[in-house]
């Protein structure tokens, strides 16, 4: 019977976010400008304001293939290389311990594609782009796996296969995934502060740095040998 691994993206697997290279990617390479974003903005703007319904506003009426485009040559040339390389050799490890691994994250799910193929991953729960007729309309269809929306999204995986999320391993890096950690069998990446505190009050496992596999596998193994908290 297989484990069950939410592992978050950004900040975890890489340095800062996916989201974060892919835009500065666009802009230095002219692909977006300051005009494009801020009639972007404008556009997707409503009120209320909902932060997940401008979420992909720099993605504004481009359209669907020529971002899979961006998304490639971006991963190729300013992405791949943030990657922590512990993460590599801590992957096949944690396939022969026969995990089935879930990334859970509030990357677009477009962005997140060459990650899943990089590390050969088949599940992702992500941030879903609202396409309409072939073009990105820079919103989301729902507000976007973070925080407590995180855990429900996770919740409603795991149930849907029949499976609850007290038994899952759960490893991230933020402050809002703090309530997706407390739920399950937990470590922290690389925390700031407030995570930091509150993993030694749980004594949730630490990895100080992913970069070495040891580390990282390491901490797996604790995690599992606790009870969650």
């Amino acid at each position: 019977m297989k484990s069950h691994l939410l592992l978050d993206i950004d900040g975890t697997l890489l340095r800062r976010s996916l989201e974060h290279w892919f835009v500065r990617y666009l802009i230095m390479s002219g692909k977006v400008g300051i005009q494009h974003l801020a009639a972007g903005f404008t556009h997707v703007m409503e009120w209320p304001p909902r932060s997940y319904r401008v979420k992909l506003f720099y993605l504004f009426n481009q359209p669907e293939d020529l971002v899979a485009e961006w998304i490639e040559q971006a991963w190729r040339s300013a992405i791949q290389m943030h990657l922590f390389r512990g993460w590599s050799r801590t992957m096949e490890w944690l396939c022969q311990q026969n995990f089935e691994i879930i990334l859970i994250s509030g990357t677009p799910r477009p962005l997140a594609q060459p990650l899943m193929e990089y590390f050969g991953l088949q599940t992702a729960i992500c941030a879903e782009p609202e396409i309409l007729q072939g073009r990105y309309s820079g919103r989301l269809l729902q507000p976007h796996p973070r925080g407590v929306w995180k855990k429900k999204y996770a919740i409603d995986w795991l149930q849907s296969h029949n499976h609850g999320l007290e038994s899952a391993l759960a490893i991230a890096n933020d402050w809002p995934d703090r309530h997706l950690l407390s739920a399950c069998q937990s470590m922290v990446v690389q925390p700031r502060k407030r995570l930091r505190k509150l993993a030694h009050e749980k004594d949730w496992p630490l990895v100080v740095d992913p970069n070495q596999a040891d580390n990282l596998i390491e901490a797996i193994q604790r995690t599992l040998n606790k009870p969650c908290k």
